[in-house]
């Protein structure tokens, strides 16, 4: 509605308006809307802008958080695998711990997160390497008497003082729990380390023997305080944090200097989120039960937005697992007051200068509206007074008539003209001041507005629905696709190619139909410049949009740099993996192996030559095994380099972990090298890693970039340095190799030989004994002939003959047992028999002999053994052997001989048949039991100790030389005996102290026939 139309109907009513609210109105309405819609948009963007802000910045520390640890996990696990590897595969025994100390000293040397590696086993044993300002050794084995010992480690991993004794028993810790509970690579619960009270998390992986039983654990500490650091390290806000839940809500770390647990009377106790000290903290914590009644529920990224006080705060939550058991959340809170005071001060500022405009345009209007009708009415009511002849007569405001008022008068200023025109000039005068005045606020207005747009990066175009360029703000030209002139008025497919003009054409479109921001990115090229812009499309009216676009050129080529080596690494590790798990590594086939770990080193690190060098025995030079060339594919050996002419090289593979050069004419370490080796075949840069077995250098892993200058990443030197360590289980399978292959042709040969003698003796039983025999008949014969003639000179000698034959003969019988059982032709012959009258029969035989020595024989006998399914014949050799030995090296002694009813252990699956003498061991066991009888033979003799203990059972060979000299023997009788007790089914055992005496206890099936058929069943 015009003005014209205001004047027309106040004219044609009664109403009379002052002609001051006819300007001043709709003026005022006009400039309060304009400053009121600036306003509102500036705070509304500024709003959106803030949440995406905070949104973005949440993603990225949580995705920053999940990467950390991800990597952290994926290092550790692959740590565990490989040693898990490599103790499947019989390159380390956890068992020999010097050896396993050693391992773990250099494994704690190859990589920054792993400071600390250890090993716990089923019998109790424990090591530990941690690597500190100062190293330390945590041993627990025989040798400490199963105390845990804490020793000072120097630079070379040599033991130093001795710190601390304390007891430990590491199958009682959580970690051990957890990785023989789930039987593969897990994570521990969170538990309270013994070192030190401070709170952590273990990664293990289970070690189990080739019977599939668990062997040990394999472990890796990582403390909470170590996520707490890396989250303090994050650039949250200004006071924004972050923090890591279980989904039970305890605390695991925080960006906060707030310890995750809490000291109670009953000790340490784990922080909940929502009664932590900090206020955002517990408020976030709170906000999330409150928008998810159980933490479970979470299961991808999600935000909300929730006050503390008055305050928002931008909250994002997301899970962190990684296959292995770890399920938490990752939660950033971040106060919205951190990115609005930038905005609301300015904010502030738009609005006051908006205010302070408002404010000037309707102090202006006013004063020009007055302006305007205040010199009507007082030229009119002078008029009048003129006319009237009151020509001193003062100008009041009394009504709202000045129109028609001065219409009235107009006739009557007729005679006063010039002296209104001089009023006019006047007036004219004062109106030119009052524009130039407002000109140039106006200008100083723009200036600011300009300085304002000068200090933003943005680029802020304003188009309309046709996409046409409206307005383009003076930001930052230099992202504009062409120069301003030329694309004010202009059409986007005037503009741009089509393909991209029809794209910004839907997105304009999607923009207003929809009226909601919408945010794209695209590319174009400027100035032959590639950009890539972010940009937000918002509706600032029902037919144009505002665009407002950012250069994010920058941080797409770091995240494109970023995962370009996340892709690398992964490589690396894959090629590590298949490389572990060739079977030419393990198997002893080094060539192969040596193959396989150039070509992948080549191939991985896309360099022309990766070789292996290994010093010849003398050590004076170094000779090439095996060289692959990538460009061609083929591989090549021989060459040699004498260590003499190049000393500060070869010191430099003794000293140093990995040799690292990106210009090999610059490092001193391979100076001496560039003339005679590196310039021929144009070499500028290499990565060498020395290969150590046993903690000596045997030979070097070498990477050589040809042509260009390379400089190697710390992951490329891990990868190499991870190399050497293969090509150094490659050298131990080569060596075990062919140490097992001779020893299997010395086990062979030895087998033959053997086999070949008990054969040997066992064919030759008959042409033994048949001799021996006459001989013991015919001077029986002999005796009682000449005792008949009366010839008894004779008797004595005679006696002499029997004796030497029967013992010759004994000897020979023992013999020909014990290679019987040996050639596998000694038979059982199954009967049953009184136990009884066997024990009184063996006693009156063993009496005599026993008493030779001035000995007592006392035999003892349980009510319930009278009878047994064996081998009688047997069973009677051992128990006389027994007796005969206890006979031979007790003197004036006392022999004892018990006979009772037991239960003997048999391993493997129970017969079906003879159920009845069956006793279950358990449902989940291997083994069951039998009835038996248990023979112990007891005397006060001579004794053995441990050494003699040792060798008692084996054939030929008694408890020393000196006994054999003194007591005579073969040493057959208990290695026969033991034999017959095994066919049987049962076992020999002995206890003894030297000077005090022996216990040989025997343990027989009663029913023999079940161990035998069982045997039968299972050949």
């Amino acid at each position: 509605m015009g003005l014209k139309d205001i004047t027309s109907r106040v004219s044609s009513k009664s109403i009379k308006v002052p002609l001051r609210l006819v300007f001043l109105v709709p003026l005022v309405l006009q400039i309060s809307a304009a400053v009121g819609l600036t306003g509102w948009l500036s705070f509304r963007n500024g709003q959106k802008a803030v949440n995406d802000l905070a949104v973005n910045l949440s993603l990225e520390i949580t995705g920053r958080t999940q990467e950390h640890f991800q990597s952290f996990a994926d290092v550790s696990h692959l740590f565990l695998e490989m040693n898990a590897a490599a103790i499947r595969a019989g390159n380390i025994d956890p068992e020999n711990f010097p050896n396993l100390e050693r391992y773990f000293w250099y494994q704690t040397q190859v990589s920054d997160r792993m400071t600390t590696i250890y090993y716990g086993s089923e019998t109790g044993k424990f090591l530990l390497l941690k690597r500190e300002q100062i190293p330390l050794l945590y041993i627990q084995d025989e040798s400490t008497d199963f105390m845990r010992k804490i020793y000072r480690l120097d630079n070379r991993g040599n033991r130093t003082d001795l710190m601390k004794i304390d007891k430990y028993d590491p199958r009682t810790r959580p970690w051990y729990k957890a990785a023989a509970t789930t039987g593969k690579s897990t994570w521990s619960s969170i538990y309270q380390f013994t070192a030190m009270p401070v709170l952590g998390i273990t990664p293990a992986v289970p070690i189990y023997n080739e019977t599939g039983k668990l062997q040990g654990v394999l472990a890796i500490d990582l403390t909470l305080e170590q996520i707490s650091n890396f989250l303090r390290s994050l650039k949250i806000g200004k006071s924004g944090q972050a923090f890591i839940i279980e989904r039970n809500g305890e605390m695991v770390a925080s960006s906060t200097r707030e310890l995750p647990f809490v000291d109670t009377a009953d000790g340490q106790k784990r922080l909940k989120a929502t009664s932590s000290n900090n206020l955002l903290i517990r408020s976030a914590a709170e906000s999330l039960l409150q928008k998810f009644d159980d933490l479970n529920l979470i299961k991808e990224p999600t935000q909300i937005i929730f006050n503390v006080g008055s305050q928002r705060q931008f909250l994002t939550v997301s899970p962190l697992t990684d296959g292995r058991g770890l399920d938490w959340l990752i939660v950033v809170a971040i106060p919205e007051a951190d990115f609005m005071d930038g905005i609301n001060a300015n904010n502030r500022t738009t609005f006051l200068l908006c205010l302070g405009a408002l404010g000037v345009a309707i102090w202006l209007s006013i004063i020009t509206s007055r302006w305007i009708t205040n010199p009507i009415r007082r030229l009119s009511e002078a008029t009048r007074a003129i006319a009237d002849g009151k020509l001193n007569q003062e100008v009041e405001v009394q009504s709202a008539e000045e129109l028609g008022i001065l219409a009235e008068s107009f006739n009557l200023m007729a005679k006063k003209l010039r002296s209104s025109f001089a009023i006019m000039e006047a007036t004219k005068s004062d109106l030119e001041e009052r524009v130039m005045e407002r000109t140039a606020k106006l200008q100083a207005a723009e200036a600011e507005l300009l300085a304002l747009f000068a200090g933003m990066n943005e680029l802020i175009l304003v188009l309309d629905r046709d996409g046409r360029y409206l307005k383009i703000a003076p930001t930052n030209q230099s992202l504009q696709y062409k120069p301003t002139e030329d694309l004010l008025g202009k059409l986007i497919s005037e503009v741009f190619p089509t393909e991209i003009a029809t794209i910004f054409m839907s997105n304009i479109r999607d923009c207003l139909n929809y009226q909601h921001t919408i945010n794209i990115e695209y590319n174009l090229t400027i100035n032959d410049r590639d950009v890539c812009f972010a940009a937000s499309i918002s509706p600032i009216s029902e037919n144009s949009v505002i665009w407002v676009a950012r250069d994010i050129s920058e941080q797409k080529q770091a995240e494109s740099a970023r995962q370009i080596k996340e892709k690398q690494l992964l490589r690396q590790k894959a090629a590590l993996v298949e490389l572990s798990k060739n079977k030419a590594l393990y198997q002893g086939n080094f060539n192969v192996a040596i193959r396989e770990i150039t070509e992948t080193t080549a191939q991985i690190l896309e360099v022309e030559r990766a070789s292996v060098w290994l010093y010849n025995e003398t050590r004076t030079h170094i000779e090439c095994v095996d060289l692959f060339q990538l460009s061609t594919g083929l591989h090549a050996f021989g060459s040699q380099l004498p260590v003499v002419n190049y000393p500060i090289y070869f010191q430099s593979l003794e000293e140093d972990r990995i040799i690292a050069v990106d210009h090999v004419n610059k490092d001193r370490r391979t100076r001496e090298l560039v003339n005679f080796y590196f310039s021929l075949v144009g070499i500028n840069s290499i990565l060498n890693a020395p290969v150590r077995v046993g903690g000596l250098v045997v030979g070097v892993l070498c990477v050589e970039k040809v042509g260009d200058f390379r400089y190697w990443t710390q992951d490329e030197q891990n990868f190499v340095a991870s190399g050497a360590d293969l090509v150094s289980l490659a050298i131990e399978a080569s060596d075990r190799k062919r140490f097992e292959s001779a020893l299997q042709l010395a086990k062979e040969a030895a087998e033959s030989a053997s086999m070949a003698k008990s054969s040997f003796l066992a064919n030759m039983s008959h042409e033994l004994r048949t001799p021996l025999n006459a001989i013991i008949g015919y001077s029986e014969m002999l005796q009682e002939e000449m005792d008949d003639l009366g010839y008894e000179e004779l008797t004595p000698d005679l006696k002499k003959i029997h004796t030497a034959g029967q013992h010759l003969l004994s000897l020979i019988n023992d013999i020909l047992d014990i290679s019987k059982i040996e050639a596998g032709r000694m038979e059982l012959y199954l009967e049953t028999f009184n136990v009884r009258n066997l024990i009184d029969e063996i006693a009156a035989t063993a009496k005599p002999l026993i008493e030779k020595n001035g000995n007592v024989l006392e035999v003892k006998k349980a009510a319930d053994i009278d009878w047994m399914h064996a081998d009688i014949t047997k069973v009677r050799q051992i128990l006389l052997n027994l007796l005969s030995n206890a006979a031979k090296f007790t003197h004036n002694g006392k022999i004892t001989l018990i006979v009772s009813r037991g239960i003997l252990i048999v391993p493997g699956k129970e017969s079906k048949e003879n159920e009845s003498e069956i006793v279950q061991d358990s449902p989940q066991s291997t083994s069951y039991n039998l009835e038996c009888l248990i023979f112990s033979c007891i005397d006060t003799g001579i004794g053995m100790n441990t050494e003699q203990l040792e060798q008692i059972f084996k054939p030929f060979i008694q408890g020393d030389a000196s006994t054999t000299r003194k007591y005579g023997g073969t040493g057959l009788g208990l290695a026969i005996s033991q034999s017959f007790c095994q066919m049987m089914g049962g076992e020999i055992k002995v206890e003894s102290q030297a000077g005090v005496g022996s216990n040989f206890t025997i343990k027989l099936p009663v029913n023999v026939d079940i161990i035998v058929k069982q045997q039968e069943s299972r050949d």
